[in-house]
């Protein structure tokens, strides 16, 4: 999650003056370019969303989480060490595509293996441990260039496919493919030693059936209980992102520094810690009761 964090640092490293970035080894941008390679991010994970369903099938939710950490490692030090406008576009392009895959193996992954009375919980705290991400990286670029603080952000990418690679794969994924053995081990691992899995494997099994028979049509979108989730689904999002906030927080410092105001990273980094604290009231209220 970390890596979300770069734009905003990037971005405020990139405003010194034309002398003192070559100087410096920077790359310097204009407006436009600028804008492109805040906008890349956004484009990768897009394209990384629309292309998770794909790989989750053919090789799982573990293995597509251990899959996108190919492009989080390969966006990370295009970035860190760009030399021009277009390697460091790309390298961000890499890295959104790592969060669009990540992001949906990640929730589908949660989805599949909690239990029922805390799936909704864990849901939330994805949103948290991102925005954490974000802040830390902020912290970072306070005390680092900005090629550093995108190698930085490189880093936890490591230990993110070592935890991935020590756990289970969904016990939902196994039975979808027929392999029941390893899903009743995978299960009883997350369950623990002394929990009855069978009543569990019955309902994932029958549920599964129940898909294959059902064919989704244009025309069962009139049915009430399938539109009203995907209205209320699209409007928090198109809301959600219509609102800005995406764009604010990649430029914080550079609107802070347009209007001549004081301590600018630290009114920015109190900016994204009150974000924080949202996500933490978010994960532990759950999202309904805010």
């Amino acid at each position: 999650m970390v890596m979300d964090s770069q734009p905003t640092s990037v971005r405020s490293s990139m405003l010194m003056d034309n002398q003192q970035a070559l100087a410096r080894g920077v790359v310097v941008m204009d407006s436009e370019e600028l804008s492109w390679f805040l906008s890349a991010y956004a484009m990768g994970a897009l394209l990384g969303a629309l292309g998770s369903g794909i790989l989750m099938d053919a090789a799982g939710r573990r293995g597509a989480l251990l899959a996108a950490a190919v492009p989080a490692l390969l966006g990370g030090l295009m970035t860190g060490r760009g030399t021009n406008v277009s390697m460091l576009a790309l390298g961000r392009g890499i890295t959104g595509l790592f969060i669009g895959l990540s992001s949906a193996a990640g929730c589908a992954y949660v989805g599949e293996i909690a239990s029922r009375d805390i799936r909704g919980k864990l849901g939330s705290f994805y949103e948290l441990a991102r925005a954490i991400g974000v802040l830390l990286g902020m912290l970072a670029g306070e005390f680092t260039t900005w090629q550093h603080l995108a190698l930085i952000c490189t880093s936890p990418t490591l230990l993110y496919a070592a935890l991935v690679y020590c756990c289970k794969e969904s016990p939902a994924y196994l039975l979808l493919k027929g392999r029941e053995t390893e899903a009743r081990a995978a299960l009883q691992h997350f369950r623990g030693a002394d929990y009855c899995i069978d009543h569990e494997i019955r309902a994932v099994q029958e549920s599964q059936k129940e898909a294959k028979k059902t064919t989704l049509k244009l025309a069962d979108l009139k049915k009430a209980h399938i539109y009203k989730p995907i209205i209320i689904t699209l409007t928090i999002g198109a809301f959600t992102s219509l609102c800005g906030i995406g764009v604010l927080t990649a430029n914080l410092s550079t609107i802070f520094k347009n209007s001549h105001a004081s301590q600018m990273q630290v009114t920015a980094l109190r900016m994204r810690g009150s974000e924080d604290c949202r996500a933490a009231q978010c994960a532990c209220a759950g999202q309904s009761t805010l």
